[in-house]
């Protein structure tokens, strides 16, 4: 019995903590695997239809490369999700200087002149998430990269 209710609060503790953070916090700002490995193995063409993490986007992104049918992003985060929707909308955006100033340095000297620039072009849940957090990419910050902004 002892050992039950343990095991139930041990539960009820680690569900409590894994909601707190993926409710509130970006947890992955980039990808550390390779996709270039999973590029090979799974030989995407055409008439692929892929399921992926999002995580940071990154890995999404790069099976684009090889022009599946269909990429499906999911994440139980959907700030990972919001994320993956900047990157796209910047690069509709067509400006990848930009593109690789926010995510390659992590800041941009005028991201919230860019980000009012692309705002139209995300979802709602994105650019509610956006509006409260594109500071991530402000020089001035004392974190000073968006790369200090993920758990």
């Amino acid at each position: 019995m002892v050992r039950k209710l343990g095991a139930q609060i041990g539960n009820q503790a680690h569900d409590l903590l894994f909601k707190t953070i993926h409710q509130r916090y970006l947890i992955y700002n980039m990808c550390w695997e390779d996709p270039r490995i999973d590029r090979q193995l799974l030989d995407l063409n055409q008439d692929s239809q892929i399921v992926v993490l999002t995580s940071a986007g990154c890995n999404a992104l790069d099976y684009l490369l090889d022009t599946p049918a269909a990429i499906h992003a999911v994440d139980v985060n959907p700030r990972q999700n919001a994320l993956l929707q900047l990157k796209l909308a910047l690069i509709g955006y067509g400006d990848f200087s930009d593109l690789e100033q926010m995510f390659r340095q992590g800041s941009h000297p005028h991201f919230q002149k860019l980000y009012q620039s692309v705002r139209s072009r995300l979802p709602a849940y994105a650019a509610a998430f956006w509006d409260r957090k594109i500071a991530y990419f402000d020089t001035t910050n004392r974190k000073k990269s968006f790369y200090y902004h993920g758990t």
